[in-house]
């Protein structure tokens, strides 16, 4: 499956690594040796080997389509055709939900967010995840109205909370004074400050 080795091995001082013509396998003595090919090597090779292990270390597991690194994914979204990032403080709290049965597929790298209190963010098929004022998920109805009112660029902002049950309600509260309250299957805003 990897293909014949086309190069040595590489002594990186904390782990090793060796290239093959479909894949890779990496070491380090804390995660052992995985090995990572298809549509996730071709993304993790394509950031360039030494910007890879700085991003997101050493793979923690085998595969082709979703491979966990010390502090990150490759995951392939195969409807999008594309091998998505996602790391760091986002990585940690997509795979506290429950990762791509929570959220979906990535459908994004992190990108640059636009406003309203958002640095980072991660767009997912059934959400986003956001830096800024802390790191919240947004999901579920109250993503699908947020998206509508132009997300973190829009009249609410990025949230600063994550999801909150409030009597029979799903609450979360944004960038710009609003908090959008999920009951009885419809989405309603209220601005609570400012």
């Amino acid at each position: 499956m990897l293909g014949n080795p086309v190069g040595a091995m590489v002594n990186r001082g904390d782990g090793y690594y060796q290239l093959f013509a479909n894949g890779a396998i990496t070491y380090s003595g804390g995660t052992g040796a995985h090995e990572i090919h298809g549509s996730v090597f071709s993304r993790w090779k394509g950031l360039g080997v030494d910007a890879a292990f700085n991003r997101l270390g050493y793979a923690t597991g085998d595969g082709n389509t979703d491979v966990t690194f010390g502090r990150g994914e490759i995951v392939w979204n195969a409807g999008r055709a594309r091998a998505y990032i996602v790391e760091g403080g986002i990585w940690q709290a997509y795979r506290k939900i429950g990762g791509s049965t929570a959220m979906g597929l990535p459908k994004s790298d992190m990108v640059a967010g636009r406003g309203g209190g958002v640095m980072k963010m991660n767009w997912f098929e059934s959400g986003a995840i956001t830096w800024g004022s802390g790191i919240h998920v947004v999901r579920g109805a109250i993503y699908t109205a947020w998206t509508r009112s132009g997300s973190e660029a829009g009249v609410y902002g990025g949230p600063i909370t994550d999801t909150y049950r409030s009597g029979t309600a799903i609450k979360q509260n944004f960038y710009h004074g609003y908090t959008l309250s999920y009951a009885g299957g419809t989405v309603s805003a209220a601005r609570t400050t400012g």
